[in-house]
């Protein structure tokens, strides 16, 4: 293998990309707003235009390796958005059986046919009753969060 066609397979050069490559990224920087693409798109630009590796991975303050992967992640398909982050999961939701029918069942019903002295459900007397009687342990700003997702608004009491 001669040294040229090893070093265009590791360091990526500017011959490697067209005049419509750098356009579409070009386009792609002024419409994104994702900063992580952004930089990525600066990056992969510059290489396009010629700059050193390393003074672009300087520039966009990226390891060399990272540019390197993301312009042949570039040069796969020609496609900017192949540079953008995969969709993360995020984190499991806490208690996923209590779903919004079981909290308007709940919150719809008398809390003195559950065996509670009071009239109205508040959120301490919920989470309560969601642990002893459901086996769901929420904090009570998880529980305040999940009824305002489930659309559940709380009213004061009027006081006269």
């Amino acid at each position: 293998m001669d040294t040229d066609t090893h070093d265009r397979r590791i360091c990526p050069r500017a011959a490697d990309f067209t005049r419509t490559d750098r356009r579409r990224l070009e386009q792609a920087l002024k419409q994104t707003r994702n900063v992580r693409l952004y930089r990525r798109l600066q990056g992969v630009l510059g290489v396009a235009e010629g700059a050193p590796v390393h003074a672009v991975a300087h520039r966009v303050q990226a390891g060399r390796v990272s540019l390197w992967r993301w312009v042949a992640r570039y040069l796969a398909r020609r496609n900017p958005q192949d540079l953008c982050d995969p969709p993360r999961p995020g984190p499991q939701p806490l208690a996923p059986a209590l779903t919004r029918e079981k909290l308007a069942a709940l919150l719809t019903s008398d809390p003195q046919s559950h065996g509670y002295d009071t009239n109205g459900w508040t959120v301490p007397l919920l989470r309560a009753h969601l642990a002893a009687q459901e086996g769901v342990e929420l904090s009570t700003r998880t529980l305040r969060r999940r009824l305002h997702v489930a659309g559940f608004r709380w009213k004061r009491a009027l006081r006269l």
